[in-house]
């Protein structure tokens, strides 16, 4: 196991005594919760230190950076086919920092988020995720920046982040005192209020509050009218550490020299970074993430480990493959976006000479398969990441040029003297792939 390995996790908590099945609960004391803390914080200072040198040494790897959330992991174990490497921030420094403030929820939360990693355990002991934490990646502050709160002014991200934002409301019977929730990616907050006066010295009564699974759900129109308040206005500290958090993970990814991941359900993420003003690696973004997305529809309905099996199987043509998707988009990508036919000429010029040594037979096969003018019947998938700034929408790559490729590389393929030969072609990890679906 290499130093920068997180393997070692599970070990821990087995020491421990904290079970990692799902939902298994065992007492664990405060002392069994600060011994796990001390030696936490020592094995991952060794990792994050031996993270820092590896990802400085091999700067050009196929490489994303998530930031930790419940969809990390499955994201994650979805995609790893096709990257290099995922680097997740750690989840457990924000769980010792519960502790002062409540202990047994950051108990609670030690042991569930050992329990869902261990999940992906396989991921990790594999080492194509890898956890690093605040010993190398910087943090969102505290006091938010002059930046931010000019960002937080603009009322194209206000309504954003209305969008984002998950209230919770809960009140007494009588209705004199309520509670309200703002639930973030950054944190929670929990707030309270009074519809009558309470004397100096009163007693207060609270609504039941869910400190594991918060409060009941209410929309943001139902609560700002129950309030009477500007939610956004009211909770600005909250908002601006949110507005903060995709420029830090911009900066945390290039620490790590790898390209940065956002989800396309959170647009908000690439309006911040754009206002701004931050630039991140083009073409590391293009060749990761916006190749990956390109790929996807190729691919849709195969099982990841199964698209593994075949890297795996045949790691030269992926390579190829790989390496072929990501420049041709790099290539074509200049200051403005390219019209739709360019893009299925330059897909065209660009497949077709790899064929080298080939090229004789393959002539043959495009006039058989008709190579330039139809495809192989896909099944229908889009990307599911937003990662670039400069942009190439994944449908305009997929035309006859790349998928049409693939009856001629498996016409090729069929007869035993050529098929060492197809391997050559960068279609033939797809047609390989192809080939589950039949």
């Amino acid at each position: 196991m290499k130093d920068y390995n997180s393997n070692w996790i599970f070990k821990l908590a087995a020491s421990h005594g904290i079970p990692l099945n799902i939902g298994a609960v065992s007492a664990m004391s405060d002392e069994e919760f600060e011994s796990f803390c001390v030696e936490y914080n020592k094995l991952s200072t060794s990792r994050d230190l031996a993270l820092d040198k590896y990802t400085s040494c091999n700067p050009s790897l196929f490489r994303v950076y998530l930031p930790y959330s419940s969809q990390s992991f499955a994201l994650a174990s979805q995609i790893f086919w096709y990257l290099d490497e995922v680097i997740i921030r750690d989840p457990f420094f924000s769980i010792f920092d519960l502790y002062e403030e409540n202990k047994e929820f950051a108990k609670y939360k030690l042991r569930s988020t050992l329990q869902f990693i261990a999940q992906f355990s396989g991921l990790i002991e594999s080492e194509y995720v890898f956890l690093t934490g605040s010993k190398i990646l910087d943090n969102v502050p505290e006091k938010p920046s002059q930046l931010a709160k000019v960002i937080f002014s603009d009322e194209g991200i206000r309504e954003e982040l209305k969008k984002i934002s998950q209230w919770g409301y809960s009140e007494t019977k009588n209705g004199n005192s309520f509670a309200h929730e703002l639930r973030l990616l950054t944190g929670n907050v929990i707030s309270m209020g009074s519809n009558v006066d309470i004397p100096p010295g009163g007693m207060w009564e609270s609504p039941t509050i869910d400190t594991v699974n918060g409060l009941p759900s209410i929309d943001f129109k139902e609560l700002s009218k129950k309030l009477g308040k500007d939610l956004i206005e009211l909770h600005e500290d909250m908002f601006l550490k949110e507005i903060q958090r995709p420029i830090y993970i911009a900066t945390n990814a290039q620490k790590m020299n790898a390209a940065v991941l956002f989800p396309d359900s959170r647009p908000i993420d690439q309006m911040i970074l754009q206002k701004a003003e931050v630039e991140l690696q083009p073409n590391k973004q293009l060749a990761s993430v916006q190749a990956l997305n390109v790929a996807l529809p190729f691919v849709s309905g195969i099982p990841s480990d199964r698209l593994m099996d075949i890297r795996n199987s045949s790691p030269t043509a992926f390579i190829d493959f790989r390496s072929k998707i990501a420049d041709i988009i790099i290539e074509a990508t200049g200051d403005s976006m390219p019209s739709q036919d360019y893009l299925h000429h330059r897909v065209s010029k660009e497949i077709i000479p790899t064929l080298g040594a080939l090229e004789h037979e393959m002539n043959g096969a495009i006039k058989r398969c008709g190579i330039m003018g139809i495809g192989v019947p896909l099944v229908a998938g889009t990307g599911i990441l937003i990662g670039n700034v400069i942009g190439v929408p994944a449908h305009l790559l997929l035309g006859g040029a790349i998928a049409g490729a693939l009856p001629g590389v498996s016409s090729l393929a069929d007869s035993v003297q050529t098929r060492n030969k197809a391997k050559g072609h960068p279609g033939y990890f797809l047609w390989k792939v192809n080939k589950l679906k039949k």
